[in-house]
């Protein structure tokens, strides 16, 4: 419970200056939904069940590595198919604030797990790690890179050409790294 307070309190930090935008906050909270229910979804096609441990979703059964690489990491495959999704379709216009709060949402959570979660034994970063048998810093820069050039596409001025190509590349390679573990 304690890691679910500060988590509350870091995310509420960073959205507090969009506090008075309900589509902001609703995009942030619909990326939140998506990435659990990218774990939950992803369980369910592999065959496990699933429990609630306090803020942490738990999976019952043995699992081999590959398993747990897809679970651990499901949470972010998917808010990164929803944010190049976002990307996508507003090319040419300018995004919502409701797209916005998607994508702040994804940097958050990604925050999150970089300072936060990255060493807590049910996360999703530590649970990446262990699968693929990689270090943190590794695994901090899987998760870290797109998030950090998301944030550039979406919040910074004028990013170059070479953003969203990376961003999106790095996606589609950690997306099939996984699924080809």
């Amino acid at each position: 419970m304690i890691n679910f307070f500060y988590i509350s309190v870091f995310i509420f930090t960073i959205i507090s200056a969009y506090a008075d935008n309900g589509a902001f906050l609703a995009g942030m909270a619909t990326t939140v939904a998506v990435h659990e229910s990218g774990h939950l979804l992803t369980a369910a096609s592999l065959g496990y069940k699933v429990k609630i441990k306090g803020a942490s979703i738990t999976y019952i059964g043995n699992m081999s590595d590959r398993d747990h690489l897809r679970l651990a990491s499901a949470g972010f495959q998917t808010q990164w198919i929803l944010t190049e999704s976002i990307f996508c379709a507003n090319e040419n216009k300018k995004m919502s604030d409701y797209e916005r709060g998607i994508i702040a949402g994804h940097i958050a959570i990604t925050a999150a797990y970089l300072t936060i979660l990255m060493n807590h034994p049910e996360s999703d970063t530590r649970g990446i790690k262990d699968s693929a048998q990689i270090n943190n810093l590794t695994t901090a820069a899987i998760i870290a890179v797109p998030a950090a050039l998301d944030y550039w596409r979406v919040f910074g001025k004028n990013s170059p050409k070479w953003v969203p190509l990376v961003s999106s590349g790095c996606k589609y390679v950690g997306i099939a790294a996984v699924w080809s573990y």
